[in-house]
C-alpha cells in the first residue's frame, strides 16, 4: 500500500467516525473531521479537496 492509499484510507475512516455519511454531515462534523485529519498528520488540503469532491452529496454545503 502506498502512502497516498494509506492516507486515503485513514482519512475515510476518520470521516466515517466523525460524520457517518455525507447526507448526515454538518458543519460541526466537518470541523471535527479536519481537526482529526490534522491530529493524524494528514494534509488538510488533501482532506479539504476530498470533501469538496463530495459536496454535492452534503445538504447545505
Amino acid at each position: 500500500m502506498t502512502n497516498r492509499n494509506a492516507a486515503q484510507e485513514k482519512m475515510e475512516n476518520i470521516f466515517h467516525n466523525t460524520c457517518g455519511s455525507w447526507e448526515d454531515c454538518n458543519e460541526l462534523d466537518i470541523q471535527l473531521f479536519f481537526q482529526q485529519c490534522l491530529k493524524n498528520h494528514i494534509d488538510p488540503n488533501y482532506c479539504m479537496s476530498w470533501v469538496e469532491q463530495h459536496k454535492a452529496q452534503m445538504p447545505n454545503w
